[in-house]
């Protein structure tokens, strides 16, 4: 609904080289399509978790967390209960899946269990049920893509044309009132401020720095599929991460700049999408087709595209 009426929250931001075009008239070929990309939960084997032990010297708390930034938890709680940092101690032992679920969220939850640690001066424990844990995370927003690709008969690309829409919901954030208030140094709580990155991007321009974090790297990942069931088994994923520069070259084993390259996890993806297309060339099919992600047995199948799926989707049952 919001496209068909052009009813948008937030301005477009554009990055643009060269003159599409232009280019697109000087090329061999031309395929235009959608895609859709769903959303994203945070759905990790082991929702959060923490427990909250009080020692009875000095104001010392013991903090067992599930989380990937011990040292946010470790501040919060501190800061809570009105202590120095070096009297709570933070350990993670394992975390049973995080992908980004586990980073800001947990310190809220220790900190309400190191409350009520500290006022009855037992252990406390915490841990949220599946559906209060997605509701409080939250997830990643499902995309809509239109694409244009003009490219040579050699396979060379030399125009995209590429349209995103994201659902990010109904309502808008205060996020640019804030970073305005921010970059003026106008204080919005009783809070300081630190020195952080340098992010002046002008999107309309296509000028300027985005957030350097970033790394570089590269995958390859190996699957196959059942072309009569759609199920599909991924046999190897190599990634590659290029690990910056070294701290210490005398016991350096690989240092790393940002996050490490969590996307290339979707190189999986296109070697089922490969895997696809190899069932269909051999079919004599088209090898330009749709398949929309997250991939499951029921459209892996359907697009391999066979009698059966013919009798489907024309609905001859017998």
């Amino acid at each position: 609904e919001a496209i068909n009426h052009d009813s948008f929250l937030a301005k477009d931001k554009k990055i643009e080289r060269g003159d599409v075009e232009k280019a697109f008239q000087t090329v061999d070929k031309i395929i235009e399509g959608e895609v859709h990309i769903g959303g994203q939960e945070h759905f990790y084997l082991e929702t959060n978790s923490v427990c909250v032990s009080p020692r009875k010297e000095d104001n010392t708390m013991d903090i067992y967390v599930s989380t990937q930034d011990a040292a946010h938890v470790q501040n919060m709680v501190a800061s809570v209960l009105d202590v120095q940092s070096n009297k709570i101690m933070c350990h993670t032992k394992r975390v049973g899946g995080s992908f980004g679920g586990k980073t800001t969220k947990p310190p809220f939850f220790a900190a309400a269990a190191a409350v009520a640690a500290k006022k009855t001066g037992c252990p406390v424990r915490f841990i949220l049920e599946r559906q209060d844990d997605m509701l409080i995370v939250g997830g990643r927003h499902p995309l809509y893509g239109k694409y244009k690709v003009g490219f040579m008969k050699d396979g060379k690309i030399k125009a995209v044309d590429l349209l995103i829409f994201i659902n990010g919901g109904c309502t808008p954030d205060e996020s640019e009132m804030i970073k305005a208030a921010h970059e003026e140094s106008i204080s919005l709580s009783a809070t300081g401020f630190f020195k952080g990155y340098v992010v002046n991007m002008d999107w309309e321009k296509g000028e300027g720095h985005a957030f350097p974090y970033f790394i570089f790297a590269a995958s390859c990942s190996e699957a196959e599929i059942d072309c009569l069931t759609g199920d599909h088994k991924n046999l190897r994923t190599d990634i590659v991460i290029d690990g910056s520069f070294s701290i210490n070259p005398g016991i350096d084993i690989g240092q790393g700049l940002g996050e490490s390259g969590v996307f290339l996890g979707s190189s999986v993806f296109f070697a089922i999408r490969d895997a696809v297309g190899a069932a269909r060339k051999e079919r004599g099919l088209n090898s330009v087709f749709t398949l929309d992600s997250p991939l499951n047995v029921e459209r892996i199948r359907m697009a391999c595209a066979d009698y059966f799926t013919e009798m489907q989707l024309c609905r001859r049952f017998f």
